[in-house]
């Protein structure tokens, strides 16, 4: 009799973690989760672009960066690596938190 209680709660919890949302509000939502990863996938970038153990950004474009720090053995993450080989024809994934500075520098 306890097992059968263990199995129906496992069961329960995963049909409520399997189960996908009923909510329709016209993509409202879709849009603002999509916005939302965007700017957590942004954020890992400029995170990449300020950490100073994969040397200098300036001047060169995230992958050769990332390239470089994988050259020399640093360990770049390779989340980093997927997201701007996805996004790749996106400059804000492509070019580094200081590319509109370095016509100034």
């Amino acid at each position: 009799m306890a097992s059968s209680k263990l199995s129906d709660f496992y069961y329960e919890k995963k049909r409520i973690a399997h189960r996908p949302s009923l909510k329709h509000d016209g993509g409202s939502t879709s849009k603002a989760s999509t916005e939302q990863q965007r700017n957590r996938e942004l954020q890992t970038l400029k995170e990449f672009d300020l950490n100073q153990d994969y040397g200098p950004c300036i001047g060169i474009s995230r992958l050769e960066r990332w390239e470089r720090a994988q050259r020399h053995d640093l360990k770049p993450s390779l989340e980093v690596r997927d997201l701007i080989l996805f996004h790749s024809n996106d400059k804000e994934y492509t070019e580094s938190v200081w590319y509109s500075y370095s016509a100034v520098l």
